[in-house]
C-alpha cells in the first residue's frame, strides 16, 4: 500500500465491509504532508528537524534539499547549492526547501495496537541505498532513537504498522518523516526478530494478543545485518 492509497481508504466506506486499521483522517493528512509534519514535530514535541526555508536570504547553509510535500521514498528530491537556487524553488506550492544534512540514515519499524500503544520498535541503520530503497541494513539498538519514537507515538495515535525515518549527524538526530505503512525493507526487522506480521494479521482477524513491549523487544537480534538483492531470470525458448 502507498501513502496516497491510505488517504483514499480512510475517505472511503471500506470499514463497512472489511476490517481495516488506520489512523484518523487528521493524522493521515498531517504526516502525508512532509513539510507540515516536520513543523508540527519541531514545534509540539519539540524535536530536531532539518530547517525549513521560505526564501533564499534566510538560508544559513551551503547546500539544501528540495522535497515534494507529498511523495514516496526519494521521489521528487533535488539537492542544490545555495547559489543555484532560484525564486521558482520557493514559489512551487508542491515543494519545500530544507537544510541538506549528511549523516547516517535510520528507518524505524514500529508495531502498535489499535489504540496506538507501541508493541515493538526496531531501528535499522541504512548501510546501502539504491533508488531510495534500502538494500543493506543493520538492526541497531539506538536508545535515543527509540525514545524519540516513543515521544511521537505518545503525541499521535498511530495504530498498526508504520515507520519513521531519521538522520543522525554527529550527536544530533533529525526527524525526516513518518509513513503510516509497512516499510519497503521492513521484512529485515521481521527476519531479525519474529514473525510479528502474522501476529498482526491474527490480531486484526481474531484478537490475538500482541504481547507486551518489553518481551517483544527481547526477541530482537540486535546488530544483525540484513541484505537483499535483485536477480534477473532469463527464460530460453
Amino acid at each position: 500500500i502507498l501513502d496516497e492509497e491510505i488517504y483514499i481508504f480512510e475517505k472511503s466506506c471500506l470499514r463497512d465491509y472489511v476490517k481495516i486499521l488506520l489512523p484518523n483522517i487528521q493524522t493521515i493528512c498531517l504526516f502525508r504532508n512532509k513539510m507540515l509534519a516536520s513543523e508540527r514535530i519541531h514545534n509540539f514535541l519539540p524535536m530536531n528537524v532539518p530547517q525549513i526555508y521560505k526564501n533564499k536570504n534566510a538560508i544559513n547553509c551551503d547546500k539544501v534539499i528540495i522535497r515534494k510535500k507529498e511523495s514516496i521514498g526519494s521521489q521528487g528530491i533535488t539537492i542544490k547549492e545555495k547559489k543555484e537556487l532560484s525564486l521558482n524553488d520557493f514559489n512551487d506550492p508542491d515543494c519545500f526547501v530544507q537544510t541538506y544534512i549528511e549523516g547516517t540514515e535510520y528507518t524505524v519499524d514500529i508495531l502498535a495496537d489499535k489504540h496506538g500503544n507501541i508493541k515493538l520498535i526496531i531501528p535499522r541503520e541504512r548501510l546501502q541505498i539504491k533508488n531510495g530503497v534500502s538494500t543493506k541494513v543493520k538492526i541497531s539498538k539506538d536508545l535515543e532513537i527509540i525514545n524519540l519514537c516513543q515521544k511521537i507515538y505518545d503525541k499521535f495515535c498511530i495504530p498498526g504498522l508504520s515507520n519513521i525515518q531519521f538522520i543522525k549527524q554527529n550527536n544530533n538526530i533529525y526527524f525526516l518523516e513518518l509513513n503510516m505503512r509497512f516499510a519497503g525493507m521492513g521484512i529485515a526487522s521481521v527476519l531479525a526478530s519474529y514473525d510479528y506480521l502474522s501476529d498482526y494479521i491474527l490480531y486484526l482477524t481474531s484478537n490475538k494478543n500482541l504481547g507486551n513491549y518489553s518481551d517483544n523487544m527481547e526477541k530482537v537480534k540486535w546488530g544483525v545485518v540484513v541484505c537483499r538483492y535483485y536477480e534477473e531470470t532469463v527464460l530460453m525458448q
